[in-house]
């Protein structure tokens, strides 16, 4: 994983500043609303900590929850299934809510559409391992010595 980067103008880090603070507060909001994606959202306040706060890059790495998916997004380019699978139950309930109070016939059918659009994105964005692959290896070296 990258470290920080260190801004190229004071003007330029006031503007990845502001970006990434915007952009991990819509994040948290994608986490209860839905069509508002979190995980695309965290990955740019990630990207714009890096380049304009060493303090907030280094807190959203060693975040409990924003930290791992970060770092999966990394090094593997994919999310964990265990992730995955949380965010498709997530995204159904939130949906399903939406798709309940909606009034109108059609906008049902619009947020069904979206609902199925989106969990067939999630279905096809790579996956990270479980564990990391150095964690698997000690496993796997305890397992023979157990042999």
């Amino acid at each position: 994983m990258k470290d920080y980067i260190a801004p190229t103008s004071h003007t330029a880090r006031i503007l990845y500043l502001t970006l990434g603070v915007l952009s991990l507060l819509t994040g948290i909001a994608g986490i209860i609303l839905p069509l508002v994606p979190t995980t695309p959202l965290v990955l740019l306040a990630a990207f714009c900590f890096a380049r304009s706060s060493e303090r907030l890059h280094s807190w959203i790495l060693n975040h409990r929850h924003f930290g791992p998916l970060v770092h999966d997004w990394a090094e593997y380019r994919g999310i964990k299934p265990s992730v995955r699978r949380k965010a498709y139950v997530i995204t159904v309930i939130c949906f399903s809510i939406s798709i309940a109070v909606a009034p109108i016939i059609w906008v049902r059918y619009m947020l069904g559409t979206m609902c199925c659009g989106l969990l067939f994105y999630m279905s096809r964005l790579p996956a990270a391992p479980e564990q990391p692959p150095a964690e698997t290896s000690k496993q796997s070296s305890r397992i023979e010595q157990l042999d």
